[in-house]
């Protein structure tokens, strides 16, 4: 077991992973949640946002506030790929390789240098794309195998 982040005031276990799952807050309750269930992951500031897979393949975004940075450093890399400062995508679920640099999602305009992974589609949810930026293009070309 390895802990990852204490809150200091109320000696309180924020997030812990484990080989196969991670624990979250998830309704004011710590929640196991397992690795496979991770779509992908986004960071906003100081907070991060994992889109979660649900039973029926619907998606359930859970809030935790760890930086991404935190789960780059704890999640293993070859299970999650970080193309971007913003995203951490499990492979599992990456469909594609598109080299478009801008592609239209939720959150606007996306530019994405080094081009975009295309998610695999779930029965919900429109395309999910996540942009690979110019940094992270050449790690993640090598990972690709190209």
């Amino acid at each position: 077991m390895k802990q990852l982040k204490v809150n200091n005031t109320a000696k309180i276990i924020v997030a812990v992973v484990y080989n196969k799952f991670v624990w979250l807050m998830r309704n004011k309750n710590q929640t196991k949640v397992e690795l496979a269930e991770i779509y992908y992951i986004r960071g906003d500031n100081e907070l991060t946002y994992f889109y979660l897979i649900l039973a029926n393949g619907t998606l359930e975004v859970v809030c935790d506030n760890n930086g991404l940075c935190h789960w780059i450093k704890e999640l293993d890399p070859a299970l999650f790929w970080n193309p971007h400062q913003s995203y951490l995508v499990n492979i599992d679920y990456i469909d594609k390789y598109s080299s478009e640099h801008f592609f239209s999602n939720k959150y606007g305009t996306v530019k994405g240098a080094g081009g975009n992974f295309i998610l695999k589609k779930l029965s919900d949810t429109e395309i999910t794309r996540v942009p690979i930026s110019r940094g992270h293009y050449p790690a993640i070309k090598k990972k690709m195998g190209n």
